[in-house]
């Protein structure tokens, strides 16, 4: 009787888990449509980084300083009039960190 229940209940499952979608989103099919890439805002525009959000990072070797790579931020870019700049070196990571400045005028 038992056997029998456990094949029971492994069937059900099995069958459940192929009936439900992988990738299932809860989203409106009209909005589905229309949906643009995270990193773009409604407008189509690229979303402006706030003044706290780095820009990039720079890695680098603790004992020579030589920068190793680095990882700019997809998901927003600096505004006009801004540019990324070194902001900060966070020596616990061997990590430069850059922020939006304003670019001085000259």
């Amino acid at each position: 009787m038992t056997r029998t229940l456990f094949i029971i209940l492994v069937v059900c499952t099995l069958s459940a888990m192929t009936a439900v979608p992988r990738l299932r989103r809860a989203m409106n099919p009209e909005e589905e449509e229309n949906e643009t890439p995270s990193f773009k805002s409604t407008r189509g525009t690229s979303i402006i980084c706030a003044p706290q959000t780095p820009c990039a990072w720079y890695i680098y070797n603790a004992y020579s300083k030589v920068i190793s790579s680095n990882i700019t931020n997809s998901y927003c870019v600096c505004g006009p009039g801004t540019t990324c700049e070194i902001s900060e070196n966070d020596e616990t990571g061997n990590t430069y960190i850059y922020r939006c400045r304003e670019t001085p005028e000259s």
